[in-house]
């Protein structure tokens, strides 16, 4: 990196600092960005910017300018569009279909796309956007740092959300390499992980309190029933007895938090559902 920094010294900037999780350091680098883009990158990932310079140097009104990601694992296979077939329907249904075959580039209202990609699987992937910085600072969008699990899925929501006239921006091109990696924090199955996640999805039914359109708030409940929904999946089939009681010490908090959205005007058959899941756990 210091190689890459000395040949481009007006192009490159190095921030050190203590280890303080993934949010802060996106969070500092959208502080210390100068550019008009903004991207997200893994350390062993790799950005096929080639492909979309042309495009965001062009682009004039939207704030969201959305790619695709190919999916490799650890050695550098390509496994498609990821391991999950949600991310498979994704694809075919993207990128596969006439509308997509005949055009490169499609423009929507965010707030629209984001109606759509929910309707067929979310996946905050947010690596595959390009994000205009003046948008990020204006809305002061930024990851949550009490999050260490589920934050893109906070960020994603708030970015699709923050403006109902915000211009989301489509190309049908592949722009990531994302390579699976089995001890990710997302695949490292602790207590303290459900607790996290069950974090986030207190973070986006708020969100979705602030709404007034109801379809919106269905969908973004939806989203958070989906991740607790897969945290219950993973949890019940690999965790530890030991740790299994741990997730029960904290999950009676939760339960009270969701019992107030059933008891009142927000509450919907999903709320349910998460309310129902919850206490199953402490059974």
């Amino acid at each position: 990196m210091q190689a890459y920094q000395a040949q481009f010294p007006d192009v490159i900037r190095i921030i050190n600092q203590p280890n303080q999780g993934v949010s802060v350091a996106r969070n500092n680098g959208i502080d210390a960005a100068r550019g008009e883009w903004i991207f997200f990158v893994d350390g062993d990932d790799q950005v096929l910017f080639d492909r979309m310079a042309k495009i965001l140097s062009q682009e004039k009104q939207a704030d969201l300018v959305k790619g695709f990601t190919r999916y490799t694992n650890a050695d550098g296979i390509f496994i498609g569009a990821g391991s999950e077939p949600i991310r498979n329907h994704l694809v075919n249904y993207y990128i596969n279909t006439e509308k997509y075959k005949q055009t490169h580039i499609y423009r929507h209202l965010a707030v629209v796309f984001f109606k759509g990609i929910v309707g067929v699987g979310f996946t905050p992937e947010v690596w595959s956007y390009f994000y205009r910085r003046s948008f990020l600072n204006r809305y002061q969008l930024r990851f949550p740092v009490d999050l260490k699990v589920s934050e893109d899925v906070v960020f994603i929501i708030q970015c699709y959300l923050a403006n109902q006239n915000t211009l989301a921006l489509e190309v049908n091109r592949i722009v990531y390499n994302y390579k699976i990696r089995p001890c990710s924090t997302v695949k490292t199955l602790t207590a303290e992980n459900m607790r996290q996640i069950l974090n986030a999805a207190h973070y986006i039914l708020q969100l979705a309190k602030n709404l007034k359109e109801q379809s919106l708030y269905d969908e973004i409940v939806n989203i958070a029933h989906h991740q607790i929904g897969y945290a219950f999946e993973q949890f019940f089939i690999y965790l530890t007895p030991e740790e299994l009681e741990k997730c029960r010490k904290f999950v009676a908090s939760y339960l009270e938090l969701f019992q107030e959205l059933q008891a009142s005007e927000h509450n919907t058959p999903v709320i349910t559902k998460i309310h129902q899941m919850l206490e199953a756990l402490l059974k």
